[in-house]
């Protein structure tokens, strides 16, 4: 994502612990959803997208924040949906495909605004 971030001039912050966090998981499948909050980031940042990582004894937790102008808030409810297009939504299957990955590896997706945009958290049970 790096090449299209510096194309649009975004930066990327990564914010990961040291020591690496394993997450069982299909790789392909979810590298597809983080993929699309991503892309999807990139599209509303203004100039930075945070990526952080954390995890403890039962969860890890994915962090994905832009600085954008945040989602209407008459979208919230309905991001996850199919086929629902907020203001300037491509096709209304990113985030609903997203969603369905992450319940199939026993996760969870929220979105909400933060401080300075939009923020999805993405929750995981630890690796044993």
């Amino acid at each position: 994502m790096e090449p299209a971030a510096a194309a649009s001039g975004i930066t990327i912050a990564p914010d990961f612990p040291e020591e690496p966090v394993m997450v069982k998981c299909d790789d392909t499948q979810m590298r597809r959803a983080v993929t699309n909050i991503l892309t999807n980031g990139l599209r509303y940042a203004h100039s930075e997208l945070c990526l952080t990582c954390r995890a403890d004894k039962r969860h890890v937790t994915i962090r994905i924040q832009d600085d954008g102008d945040g989602i209407a808030e008459g979208d919230l409810p309905h991001i996850f949906d199919r086929f629902y297009m907020g203001k300037s939504g491509k096709s209304g299957i990113g985030l609903a495909l997203t969603k369905e990955i992450i319940h199939l590896h026993k996760g969870t997706i929220r979105a909400y605004n933060g401080d300075t945009g939009a923020v999805f958290e993405i929750s995981f049970p630890m690796s044993r």
